[in-house]
This record gives structure tokens, C-alpha cells and sequence, in this order.
């Protein structure tokens, strides 16, 4: 809603970022993780292009501990998926950089000393979507955003289904289709077929928003 704060983790060029941007409007606030240098370059770009002055982009990482991780880097003109680099998982042998990690506990003090409470959390990290919110306990136990959390990985899913109950969330599966056909730029060329994206909707338990019918799931 307007005047929301919302942490983008893994936030890549900023696809979710600027209409996330637009929702909280000139008084909310988005904090946008990424770690890829070149996403982060691109979000940067795509943030000034269009003149948003209320998200703040992290060139990051973000997880369960504050150090250092090795993040890699595509060779030149190479044709990938950026969205689906991992810094769990093999990587073929990639060059790597040095990049922060941080944790979103400690984003607390600096949301709170502006009067803000965080609304809501979007995690997409290939796989190290427990970390990050394991990272979050306290910021999440204190604001009870909404999170919306990747969930593509089965042998991570049920451990991570764990982690939200533990934390007193009713977790709802939601599956979009990759392909939406009133994109912008209405193109009717569905190169993703049947794919769809898996997720957890979660909702604090003791929250007293709508929940979604079982049809929406």
C-alpha cells in the first residue's frame, strides 16, 4: 500500500522492483538486494531511466550471516539465464567476485529510526531462501510482514515449509504461469510452454487479512 516499506531480495534487473516502487508511492520506501554485479548494474539503470527516488538498490547478498561470498560471474557476452544463478548450487566451474552478505536483521534499527515498519518481503535466491529468511528472525518477528518466498527446490521445500510455520505464518502455494499474455509489450509468443513458477504466499497466523480461497492456490 502507499507509504509501505518492502525488502526485494533478489531483485535482479528490477522486473518486481519498479512496480513494487510504484505501489508504495512517494512516502514507501524499497530496499532492493542483489548480488550479481551486472543485475545490479542493470537495476541501477532501470531505477534512474525511470526517475524512482524511493528504492534504495544493495549490491549484495543476503543470508544467515554476515561475510563474505564468492559470486559468480557470466563471461562476457554469454546467453544465460541471470535469474537462475545460484550461489548454493554448481555453477560450472564460473568465475567468481567477492561480494557482502548481509543479513536483514540488521536492517531493523535503521527502518524503526524512520517510523516505518516493514509490509512486506519478496525472496527470490535459488535456493538459499531458508537462509535469508533465517536471517530475518527478528525483523520478521517484530514487523510480521506478508512474505512472498520462492519455493522452486523440492529437497529445500519442506525444511523451508518448516522454517514459516515455526515463525507463525499459514503458508499458501502459488503457482504462475511464466507466461502472461497481456505482457507489456503484448507479445502472444509463449516460448515457456506449460512452465510455471512455485512459491509460498505467507500470511502471519494472527493476521486478520483476507486469506486466499482454495481455487486461488
Amino acid at each position: 500500500k502507499p507509504g509501505s516499506v518492502v525488502l526485494d531480495v533478489g531483485a535482479n534487473i528490477g522486473a518486481l522492483t519498479l512496480p513494487l516502487s510504484e505501489a508504495v508511492g512517494v512516502h514507501g520506501l524499497v530496499y532492493a538486494f542483489e548480488p550479481q554485479r551486472l543485475m545490479w548494474q542493470m537495476l541501477v539503470g532501470n531505477l534512474a531511466l525511470n526517475s524512482t527516488l524511493n528504492v534504495r538498490a544493495l549490491h549484495c547478498a543476503v543470508g544467515d550471516a554476515q561475510t563474505v561470498v564468492q559470486v559468480p560471474v557470466q563471461p562476457q557476452g554469454t546467453q544465460q539465464n541471470f535469474g537462475a544463478v545460484s550461489l548454493v548450487e554448481n555453477n560450472n566451474n564460473l568465475q567468481t567476485e567477492p561480494v557482502p552478505m548481509l543479513l536483514l536483521d540488521g536492517f531493523i534499527q535503521p527502518i524503526e529510526n524512520g517510523g516505518r515498519t516493514v509490509s512486506l518481503i519478496k525472496v527470490d535466491v535459488e535456493g538459499m531462501e531458508y537462509d535469508v529468511l533465517n536471517g530475518a528472525r527478528k525483523l520478521i518477528e517484530k514487523h510480521r510482514p506478508i512474505l512472498y518466498v520462492e519455493a522452486d527446490r523440492p529437497l529445500r521445500r519442506n525444511a523451508l515449509n518448516g522454517l514459516l510455520h515455526a515463525m507463525r505464518y499459514d503458508v499458501y502455494p502459488h503457482e504462475p504461469p511464466l507466461f502472461n499474455d497481456e505482457n507489456y509489450d503484448g507479445n502472444n509468443t509463449n516460448v515457456f510452454g506449460t512452465c510455471r513458477s512455485y512459491n509460498f504466499f505467507c500470511i502471519p497466523s494472527e493476521s486478520d487479512i483476507p486469506r486466499p480461497e482454495a481455487s486461488d492456490a
